[in-house]
C-alpha cells in the first residue's frame, strides 16, 4: 500500500487533513509498518544466509597449517603454566583444523611450569590420587612434543610465605612436590628443569628425596641426565644463607652433572645481616662440575671478586651471563680489594664466544680477556660523569682480548650522555668484523661514532663498523637532530654494505619512516633502510631464561 494519491496535495501545503483524511492514513501507515517488518524478517533471514556464506568464505579457512603454528607459538610462552595449557587446549577445541595445527606445533607441548601444592594438609588418600592424576597430564601433554627437547620449571611465587619445613618438625618441604619427584626421577627425558626454593635447606630435602626415591637407579634417572638446570633463591622473604664451609658438604656438592648451569642466589639485603658478610662468603661448587660447563649464567648481588674463583675453573665455558642486580662487583675498595693475581694476570676465558653482564659496572672486564668471543652485551649501570670511561673501559676489554677483527655482536644499554640533551660519545676501537650493533638508552638523543681524538678525514677513511649492517637505536630521546649524526657517519663510510637502521623513541614519534629516509643523501640512499618500531623496555619484556 503507499500514500495515497488523492492526498498527495497535502504533502506540499500546511493544510491541516480533514477527519476522515486522517483516519484513513492512520491505517496506511499501519499497514506499512506492518509490510516493514515482513520484510525486516525477509531481510534478518537473507543476513543471516548471506553470514553463513561469508563464514565459509573467509579467509582464515584458507591460513595454512604452518601459520597458524606459528600464531600459537606467539600467543604462548615457551613454558606453559596452569593457565596458559587451559588457553592452549581451548585454541585446540576451536575446530578440527586447528587442533591439527596445535598437535604439529610440537613446541607448544615441551615445557610445563608447576608450583607449589597444599596437599600436606590433607590425607595420603587424597594427596596420591590429585597427584597421579596431575602426573599422567603432564606426561600425556609432553608426550605430544615428539623428540624435541623437554622442559620442567618448578617456580613459587615471589610473594609467598617461606616454606614451612624451615621451623623444623614433621612438615612436608614444599619442593620436594610429589609430581615433580616423580618427573625427575622416572618420568620422561627431560632436557632443562628449573628449581625454585625457599632455601639452602628446601634443596637438601629435594636431593635427599630424589636420592631415596631413585635407590640403586639415581645415576639411570631424569634427574642425574639433565642437560641444563637452574635454581633460584629468589623471593621477598627473608632467608639467611646457610652452606657447610666443607665443599663435600656444600648444597652445590648436589649438582647434577650438567654443561648449563643457572644459579640466582638471594638478594644479600635478605641473605645477609651485613651487606659485607656477602663480600666473604663464596659458591663451593665443585670443580669437577665447573670444568664441564659450557653455559653458566649467576644471579649475584653479593659484590667482591668471588665469582672469579668460579671462572678460573671454567676452561670448556662458552657463554657466560652475571646479572649484577644494579650493584657493583671488582670494584676494588678497601672491604673488596683486587686479588693481586688478577691485577698481574687477568682470568682468560678461551673457549667463551658470548658474554652478557646485567644491571651493572663493567670493572669484571678489567680482570677477564676473551679471544674468542664474537657477542658482547652489556647493560650499564652508571651515573652520567662515568659513562666515557666506562664505555673507554669496554674498548679496553675489547682491545685487550684482541677481539676487535672478530666481535660480530655488541648491545651496549643505558648509556648516558655528557650532557642532558645531546647525544653520547662512543669511543669505541674499531671493530672491523662487527655487523650487528644495539644502543638501547632512553637517556640520550642520539649518538657520535667517531672516536676521540681521532682526526675526521681518517675517521671517515677508517670507519670504527666498516661491516655493519644492521644499526638498532631504541628508546631514545626525540629530538630536532634525530638520526642525523648517526645517518652522516653511515654514509661516510667507504665501500660499505647495505645497513638497515632500527629506530624506536620513548616518546610520541612524529616523524615517518619516508621523513627519515628522506634525510640520506641520494647518492647512498639505497644503501641504508630505516624502521621505526614503538617503543619497550627490555627489562618489562625479559623473556625468562631460567
Amino acid at each position: 500500500m503507499a500514500f495515497p494519491p488523492l492526498l498527495v496535495s497535502l504533502l506540499t501545503s500546511n493544510d491541516i487533513p480533514t477527519h476522515l483524511d486522517a483516519l484513513h492514513l492512520v491505517e496506511v501507515a499501519h499497514t506499512l509498518s506492518g509490510q516493514i517488518e515482513d520484510l525486516m524478517k525477509i531481510i534478518s533471514v537473507l543476513q543471516a544466509e548471506k553470514e553463513k556464506c561469508r563464514i565459509v568464505l573467509s579467509p582464515v579457512r584458507r591460513i595454512p597449517q604452518e601459520l597458524l603454528s606459528e600464531i600459537f607459538s606467539f600467543t604462548l610462552p615457551y613454558t606453559l603454566a596452569e593457565d596458559d595449557r587451559e588457553m592452549m587446549t581451548n585454541l585446540s577445541a576451536v575446530c578440527q583444523s586447528w587442533r591439527v595445527a596445535a598437535l604439529a606445533t610440537h613446541t607448544l607441548w615441551q615445557g610445563v611450569v608447576l608450583t607449589p601444592c597444599l596437599c600436606f594438609k590433607y590425607g595420603a588418600t587424597e594427596i596420591d590420587y590429585a597427584h597421579s592424576e596431575e602426573l599422567e597430564k603432564v606426561r600425556t601433554w609432553m608426550s605430544r612434543s615428539g623428540s624435541l627437547p623437554k622442559t620442567v620449571r618448578y617456580t613459587r611465587p615471589s610473594n609467598a610465605w617461606p616454606c614451612q619445613c624451615i621451623g623444623g618438625g614433621d612438615v612436608r618441604c614444599e619442593a620436594t612436590h610429589p609430581t615433580v619427584m616423580k618427573l625427575l626421577s622416572d618420568g620422561p627425558p627431560i632436557d632443562h628443569f628449573s628449581l625454585h626454593v625457599s632455601s639452602t635447606l628446601c634443596f637438601r630435602n629435594w636431593a635427599s628425596l630424589m636420592q631415596s626415591l631413585t635407590g640403586p637407579n639415581f645415576a639411570s634417572s631424569r634427574w642425574s641426565n639433565l642437560r641444563s638446570f637452574s635454581l633460584l633463591f629468589r623471593d621477598n622473604n627473608l632467608q639467611t644463607w646457610h652452606d657447610a664451609v666443607d665443599p663435600t658438604r656444600s648444597i652445590f656438592a648436589l649438582l647434577p652433572a650438567v654443561t648449563t648451569l643457572r644459579v640466582y642466589l638471594p638478594s644479600r639485603s635478605t641473605a645477609f645481616y651485613h651487606d659485607e658478610d656477602a663480600l666473604e662468603h663464596r659458591l663451593l661448587i665443585p670443580v669437577k662440575t665447573l670444568n664441564q660447563l659450557t653455559s653458566l649464567m649467576l644471579g649475584w648481588d653479593w659484590g667482591g671478586t668471588k665469582i672469579a674463583d668460579l671462572l678460573m675453573h671454567c676452561s670448556h665455558l662458552e657463554s657466560l651471563t652475571i646479572d649484577f642486580e644494579h650493584t657493583d662487583a671488582f670494584t676494588g675498595g678497601e672491604d673488596e680489594p683486587i686479588p693481586e693475581s688478577l691485577k698481574i694476570s687477568p682470568l682468560v676465558l678461551g673457549r667463551l664466544e658470548a658474554l652478557h653482564l646485567r644491571r651493572g659496572s663493567v670493572h669484571i672486564l678489567e680482570y677477564i680477556r676473551a679471544p674468542s668471543l664474537l657477542r658482547l652485551e652489556v647493560e650499564l649501570n652508571i651515573w652520567r660523569p662515568d659513562c666515557i670511561n666506562t664505555v673507554k673501559r669496554i674498548g679496553a676489554f675489547i682491545i685487550d682480548s684482541k677481539i676487535g677483527g672478530s666481535l660480530e655482536y655488541l648491545r651496549i644499554c643505558k648509556v648516558v650522555a655528557t650532557q642532558c640533551q645531546g647525544p653520547a660519545d662512543l669511543p669505541l676501537p674499531p671493530l672491523s668484523a662487527l655487523r650487528h650493533l644495539v644502543l638501547d638508552s632512553a637517556a640520550v638523543t642520539g649518538y657520535t661514532f667517531r672516536s676521540i681524538g681521532v682526526d675526521y678525514e681518517e675517521h671517515a677513511a677508517h670507519p670504527q663498523f666498516p661491516s655493519l649492517t644492521h644499526l638498532e637505536l631504541l628508546n631514545m630521546q626525540r629530538s630536532e637532530h634525530t638520526l642525523r649524526f648517526e645517518l652522516s657517519y653511515l654514509q661516510r663510510r667507504q665501500y660499505a654494505p647495505q645497513c638497515m637502521v632500527t629506530v624506536s623513541y620513548t616518546n610520541e614519534v612524529r616523524l615517518s619512516e619516508a621523513t627519515l629516509q628522506d634525510r640520506l643523501l641520494t647518492g647512498r640512499k639505497s644503501e641504508i633502510t630505516i624502521r621505526v618500531f614503538p617503543a619497550f623496555s627490555y627489562d618489562d619484556n625479559r623473556v625468562n631464561d631460567y
